[in-house]
């Protein structure tokens, strides 16, 4: 609970956390990535899925390139499944912090061995707390994972449409 009351008494350590939490999870999804592209080296289903998969990127992205106005707005949506990605890994690790602080205090001061029902029929305020506080850390969990899927696929359509378009504009030019 101190470590928790002291991001709050100061500005530099909250700002500190924040940007350590979007840099954790940034470098969280290079390393899913990384994990896949592993794993999909040595698995047919998975080469003849990404294969698959490269196409309708492919076509999406011809379909991007073709209206502009759409493709203006799919990245407008786009930023905002990755501004949303982002605010909730923020906001789970920094709940799954104070979970831990609030879980640790709760111990110390009793030790219970009591179930979740019985938690959430407790009368003492923190024996409730407690699983509303993990529940709400697994429902933002499941919202990381689904925005950041979301936001992996908009970016690569985005990035393949970018860069069909660039090689579009770099044939058009002619230097004199």
């Amino acid at each position: 609970m101190e470590k928790f009351y002291s991001l709050i008494n100061s500005p530099l350590d909250t700002l500190l956390a924040l940007i350590g939490a979007a840099l954790l999870s940034i470098l969280g999804a290079f390393v899913k990535d990384w994990l896949l592209r592993l794993f999909s080296r040595f698995s047919l289903t998975v080469k003849k899925r990404r294969i698959a998969n490269s196409r309708l990127i492919y076509r999406q992205a011809r379909i991007l390139i073709a209206d502009p106005v759409f493709l203006s707005l799919y990245s407008f949506k786009a930023l905002k499944m990755a501004i949303t990605w982002v605010t909730a890994n923020i906001l789970c690790i920094l709940l799954t912090l104070y979970l831990q602080e609030k879980t640790d205090a709760f111990l110390m001061d009793n030790t219970p061995r009591l179930t979740l029902l019985e938690m959430l029929k407790s009368s003492n305020p923190d024996a409730f707390t407690l699983p509303m506080y993990m529940i709400i850390v697994l429902i933002l969990f499941i919202l990381s994972i689904l925005s950041g899927y979301k936001s992996t696929s908009r970016s690569r359509i985005l990035f393949k449409a970018y860069r069909i378009r660039m090689r579009q504009l770099s044939i058009d030019i002619k230097f004199p």
